[in-house]
């Protein structure tokens, strides 16, 4: 090798790099994911999801820190121009498990949530109820109900025939008022008994009965009493049992435990999220909800929430716009129920990760470009000084739970390799070397062996003119140090990491 002609074909370029600029790097290679299968790690783990499960190319996989303060770093190797960082988005989940329910009706229990929508539904019940009996059995034809509030809220009067409740009256409750208030219902006599069930709806009223007249005839003789025993109610509250409906009109009422017909039902999800979006499948009663809220740390946070003022027997998949978020699996649905019954199919949850920091450098200590991505987003960056960078650190952004990251994708390609450097003198690298040649001669020798070296690259040459050797280096980790005379030659886009 004429070493002479290298070095000077080599100190020419170099004059006319740092003369003219910054260098352009064209590449012919495809743009890839330069991160799949790259060396990562992560400061704490947990449940054995270790760092290179982030960029293994499964998206079912995932690495997982043991706490939310954890950082992620990944080793691309070598000096990649980056376009893009994506990361994938968790997927939305089904109910995995229904807590409780505020009712069911029997073969409509709320484990039928559980899963996706397959028609195996939950049934609230959608009333609250008194049971009554009065003094005498007959033949009914009138009910007179004395209310100090919730006046037109009763749904249905039913009476027990055989062991089952037979309904003798039953309109979609209308103009419910809060108004002291007798409201009276004709019925078709459809049974003899004393003993009768009254259900009511509400909507948007407190409901307070105060006494219960019943109408009706018997061995030709007509008859008018007043409740002479309760034996059951859905609630009641305390001071205002259901037992004050006995007698006529006195001022003491019955009120049930929740002033409003509210229903509910809490489900959990396999995992915790941040949660972006609720899917309500139901089967009848559609625009019944009222409010969804999820449970964190034993506290109720409302995500959404309305007054409704109609619903219909249209099946429908309801999926309101939420107006909070929160990291949870565990969600309540309450329903308002008002003209229908509510009829569940599956509730299905949208979340996002929490924001994540992205860093990208050519150094472990030293990052040129950062960016908070919003996973509620599609999840990806494009840096705008797409680099050279050899290193990725990830760490949460205000976060409240472990770092987690399932599909990483770094896309980008290596530049082409131009024996364009920039000599750094008094300097020391603190990385390990590569290698090391003798008997060399000269600097710009050192950096053309240097420019030679892929695997694996060298992107730092160490002229030592006292030895005659060359050190390579793959990396530009150093630190200043007045006693070395050694002469070093960085490539050109790496200068500005050495000028301090």
């Amino acid at each position: 090798m004429d070493v002479q002609r290298v070095g000077t074909c080599f100190m020419l370029i170099s004059i006319l790099f740092v003369t003219h600029g910054d260098v352009e790097f064209v590449s012919a290679n495809t743009i890839s994911n330069v991160a799949l299968g790259k060396n990562a790690s992560q400061t704490d783990t947990a449940g054995g999801g270790n760092p290179a499960l982030a960029v293994d190319g499964d998206p079912s996989t995932c690495s997982l820190s043991a706490s939310a303060s954890a950082d992620w770093t990944l080793n691309l190797g070598d000096y990649y121009i980056i376009g893009e960082v994506s990361e994938t988005r968790s997927e939305s989940q089904w109910v995995s498990s229904v807590v409780k329910a505020t009712s069911e009706t029997a073969g409509w229990s709320s484990t039928r949530i559980k899963g996706p929508n397959d028609n195996s539904v939950w049934m609230a019940e959608k009333m609250h109820f008194v049971e009554v009996e009065f003094n005498y059995q007959v033949w009914p034809t009138q009910f007179d109900f004395y209310f100090d509030s919730g006046a037109g809220s009763v749904k249905a009067i039913t009476c027990p025939h055989n062991g089952v409740w037979v309904t003798i009256w039953s309109n979609l409750p209308d103009n419910i008022t809060d108004a002291i208030q007798k409201v009276s219902h004709v019925v078709m006599s459809s049974c003899y008994s004393n003993f009768y069930r009254v259900e009511f709806a509400l909507s948007h009223h407190f409901l307070w009965v105060d006494a219960i007249s019943l109408r009706g005839h018997s061995n030709g003789q007509s008859f008018q009493g007043w409740v002479s025993h309760v034996y059951g109610e859905s609630s009641q509250r305390e001071g205002y049992e259901s037992s004050y409906i006995i007698g006529l009109n006195d001022s003491l009422v019955w009120q049930p435990q929740s002033p409003l017909n509210l229903s509910y039902v809490e489900v959990m999800f396999d995992n915790k999220v941040h949660v972006t979006r609720v899917d309500i499948y139901e089967t009848s009663g559609a625009g019944s909800e009222q409010a969804i809220k999820c449970n964190v740390g034993g506290n109720w946070i409302s995500l959404w929430s309305t007054t409704p003022v109609s619903s219909s027997n249209d099946a429908q998949i309801f999926s309101p716009k939420l107006t909070a978020s929160c990291f949870s699996n565990h969600i309540m649905v309450e329903f308002q129920l008002i003209q229908h019954d509510v009829k569940v199919d599956a509730i299905r949850l949208h979340a996002d990760k929490s924001p994540i920091s992205i860093q990208l450098g050519m150094t472990q200590e030293l990052y040129q470009a950062q960016e908070i991505m919003n996973r509620s987003s599609l999840a990806t960056w494009r840096p705008a000084d797409k680099g050279p960078y050899r290193y990725i650190r990830i760490q949460g952004s205000q976060q409240q739970e472990a770092l987690q990251l399932c599909n990483l994708q770094i896309k980008g390609y290596l530049p082409s390799r131009k024996p364009l450097f920039q000599p750094v003198k008094f300097i020391t690298m603190s990385i390990p070397r590569i290698g090391t040649v003798s008997n060399i001669q000269s600097v710009i020798a050192c950096a053309t062996i240097c420019t030679s070296q892929t695997a694996p690259p060298c992107v730092t040459a160490q002229f030592d003119p006292e030895k005659h050797s060359c050190a390579m280096f793959g990396g530009f980790e150093h630190r200043k140090d007045n006693d070395d005379r050694n002469e070093t030659m960085v490539l050109q886009f790496a200068a500005l990491l050495f000028q301090n």
